[in-house]
């Protein structure tokens, strides 16, 4: 389509030069962001997928093209003589010539060939390491090494002294052939209230307790928004809702708050970046609104909020999503709802909905303009009287019930755009306030890191249960983390076994 995108380490996009959030959408040109990936798709047989945090990408090339390419990953051909024909069209002998030939900006010029050739020393500590990931077979890799040769990884890491980079361009080659597997533990780092890391399997403990680390009072609250005509309007109102919002968890004392944004439409879910950031504060996050586009087709919200409820949150933070919509949900309880009601509860997240829909008392008319209800009140516009209003219906379908269950509530939102700027502002004082007040920070809660599918790291937090069933107490006083726990259960088995030589069935 003659357009020139440029992607930066950070997340950050141009488009012919001016910035640009994910996605982007073009005629049959798309690009989108999914955890630490982002996908470039041509929609003419061309898909670039860049893993940007270990500099990895896959080109995936429609069969339609053999024959009719050229660059520096050959002449797709199956001919070996051309391999190493310039952007000219010149067949050269130099590597350096051949890669130097196909440069498409100045900007993007490399420092020199930083490869080096590599001794392979069994003692060096970066071979042991390396080794530890790619050929022992203990390795989390293991499954993959019949079908996919670890050897071009392994020179990969010792080259580049970067394990985790090496293993996530292994788990990419494994990907193409059907084998799915975690990266290593170490490679997936989360990071606690106190700024220290837990990697992957390891679980963390936040409770005013002392040996534990203490609850901080922030919110991350993830807008998702049904790309229909009828949202467009609506949308335009966003900005205005997230720093009213912002505003009252501020007076509430929970700061240091991230907002984020996902649009579903017949393509799916997909995530809105803001300076290139899945989550970012109140004042940025307009950014991401710029980019939705609105089309009339059908769509699966479900499928968004489960995406929204996975998102890379802070660990021991508020959890807040707020669906815009322009229709309901099914009646139909189905096992994906059955596994959207589970993860909100699970993970204590507040769901609330914003919907184009108009609340009536029975078949009377309301006296005054009704914005929502929760599970204990309804909402309008002034304070009022009107006893009609217990007798109040509202759109009853899977999306109301998991909003309600979650402690959240459900408004219409034309009241956003009603006539008079003051019934607005008196909406959205009133949406924004129900939403910080159900923003309580938990006094304790379990984190585990987890590695999400783009191998991203991830904070999965819950309420706690009770002392016995979350760790044992006498030995929390002890390790903060339980992975060490485990390595201490470990050595006492050992120890037992070690003990108990006399029995051949378990020394053999």
């Amino acid at each position: 389509e003659g357009k020139t995108i440029e992607i930066f380490p950070d997340f950050t996009v141009k488009i012919d030069g001016k910035p640009h959030e994910f996605p982007y959408m073009s005629h049959k040109l798309s690009l989108e962001r999914v955890g630490n990936w982002i996908k470039l798709d041509t929609g003419r047989g061309l898909i670039i997928t860049g893993d940007l945090p270990s500099n990895v990408f896959t080109i995936e090339v429609s069969g339609w093209y053999f024959g009719k390419l050229a660059g520096i990953l050959g002449t797709y051909n199956n001919e070996q003589y051309d391999e190493l024909t310039t952007g000219d069209n010149k067949i050269v002998k130099n590597e350096d010539s051949f890669y130097n030939s196909w440069e498409v900006s100045k900007k993007c010029r490399p420092n020199g060939n930083n490869a080096v050739d590599i001794i392979q020393d069994e003692s060096d500590v970066k071979y042991i390491k390396c080794a530890k990931v790619l050929k022992s077979t203990d390795s989390v890799h293991r499954p993959c090494f019949r079908q996919v040769n670890p050897d071009k990884a392994f020179e990969m890491c010792l080259n580049r002294d970067d394990m985790c980079a090496a293993s996530r361009f292994y788990l990419h080659q494994c990907r193409q052939q059907g084998v799915y597997l975690p990266p290593p533990k170490e490679c997936v780092q989360c990071v606690a209230p106190n700024a220290e890391s837990f990697v992957a399997g390891e679980t963390i403990r936040i409770s005013p307790r002392s040996d534990d680390y203490q609850p901080i009072s922030s919110a991350e609250t993830i807008f998702i928004v049904e790309e229909k005509p009828c949202n467009k309007e609506t949308t335009k109102h966003l900005g205005s809702l997230v720093y009213e919002v912002e505003q009252e968890l501020t007076k509430a004392g929970i700061s240091n708050n991230k907002y984020g944004l996902i649009g579903f439409n017949k393509k799916g879910s997909h995530s809105h970046t803001m300076d290139g950031q899945l989550l970012n504060d109140a004042t940025n996050f307009v950014k991401g609104v710029e980019s939705l586009t609105f089309t009339s087709y059908k769509t699966d919200t479900l499928d968004a909020i489960l995406q929204a409820a996975n998102y890379p949150f802070r660990a021991g933070v508020v959890k807040n999503i707020i669906l815009l919509q322009c229709g309901g949900c099914s009646d139909l309880k189905t096992i994906q709802y059955q596994q959207v009601r589970h993860t909100l509860q699970a993970r204590n997240i507040q769901f609330h909905i914003l919907r184009d829909q108009e609340f009536m008392p029975g078949n009377k008319i309301p006296k005054q303009k009704i914005l929502g209800m929760d599970r204990t009140r309804k909402y309008v516009l002034q304070n009022s009287n009107d006893k009609s209003l217990e007798n109040m219906g509202y759109s009853v379908d899977t999306c109301s019930h998991l909003a309600l269950l979650s402690n959240g509530s459900i408004f219409d939102s034309s009241s956003l755009s009603l006539k008079k700027v003051r019934h607005q502002k008196m909406a959205i004082d009133t949406i924004s306030n129900r939403i910080a007040k159900s923003s309580l920070p938990s006094q304790c809660q379990v984190c585990t890191c987890e590695a999400d599918e783009t191998g991203a790291a991830k904070s999965v937090c819950r309420s706690c249960y009770s002392e016995m069933t979350d760790y044992i107490s006498l030995w929390w006083n002890t390790f903060r983390h339980p992975m060490t726990i485990e390595q201490e259960i470990n050595k006492q088995f050992q120890e037992f076994l070690n003990a108990k030589k006399n029995w051949a069935v378990l020394t053999a």
